[in-house]
């Protein structure tokens, strides 16, 4: 919210992004390292006795292979984290060039701060319709979210609204994966009766770090490709083009794919019967 702000202020002037580092990297390191210094780690971690339990990277990655349901959903956040960086770095474009006043987009991305209290809906949605649902949904809210945007142009109200329902229904997939990503680690033990929780969450970080990256590196083509010049007093109707759908059309592609990707995904329907195997397996 702040950063904004601090480009809006600063942006253009020499030196100025120096400034904005400086103001919100140096708070960081602070805090960083007082976690560092003065917060003890308390967990004990107990040395495995079993040698026969260790397994080699092919090995593994052989194990890995066999889960359909951790590339279905390391697909998703591929694309999650893809949608999530292209809407986050064209902001700031939209808000300068089509709102034309980047200040104002303090008070949009303020609407992101409501997201973590509809997760207070999650244990009535466990219980009601199933996680996987509850997702499914966020992302059919975030789809309409993101469709919403494509007619709101300079309007700040239809951008909020666009903007709220956009936020709120895909951040659920994000804040949940560790949910299902248990759901895998249960399932790899199931299906090859071998634990591989470690490559599990490197997997589904890597692709995390893939799609965030793919997302940066589009965006800057996809803006030089169209013609976009930052110093330039107007912009050609193909970058204005690229920045509006980027901002809207786009994300709500991206909402629509990964809905088609996890109706693949129907592992919480197995899981009961799942953890029941795993426990008969572990007490031979």
């Amino acid at each position: 919210m702040m950063l904004p702000q601090l480009m809006n202020t600063w942006g253009r002037a020499p030196g100025g992004w120096t400034k904005i580092a400086m103001v919100i990297g140096i708070p960081m390191l602070v805090i960083g390292m007082g976690r560092f210094i003065f917060i003890k780690e308390t967990v004990a971690i107990e040395k495995a006795d079993d040698e026969s339990r260790k397994m080699s990277l092919v090995e593994s990655m052989k194990a890995l292979s066999h889960n359909k349901y951790i590339f279905i959903l390391a697909g998703s956040l591929l694309l999650s984290n893809v949608m999530s960086t292209i809407s986050s770095a064209i902001s700031t474009y939209y808000f300068e060039w089509i709102v034309g006043d980047l200040g104002l987009l303090t008070v949009a991305s303020a609407v992101g701060l409501v997201a973590p209290f509809v997760l207070l809906l999650f244990p009535i949605a466990m219980k009601s319709i199933g996680a996987m649902n509850f997702i499914r949904i966020g992302l059919v809210v975030a789809a309409i979210g993101n469709g919403i945007k494509i007619f709101a142009g300079a309007s700040l109200p239809i951008i909020i609204i666009g903007s709220l329902l956009a936020s709120v229904g895909s951040s659920f997939l994000g804040l949940m994966v560790n949910v299902f990503l248990i759901e895998c680690m249960e399932y790899n033990e199931w299906k090859t009766g071998k634990r591989v929780d470690g490559y599990i969450t490197a997997f589904n970080n890597f692709t995390g770090k893939l799609g965030s990256g793919i997302a940066s590196g589009g965006v800057g083509l996809l803006m030089a490709a169209t013609g976009y010049v930052g110093t330039a007093a107007s912009q050609p109707d193909s970058a204005m083009g690229a920045i509006v759908a980027m901002f809207s059309w786009i994300p709500a592609v991206f909402c629509i794919l990964m809905l088609v990707i996890l109706g693949f995904y129907d592992l919480d329907k197995r899981m009961p019967q799942i953890k029941a195997d795993n426990e008969k397996n572990r007490a031979l």
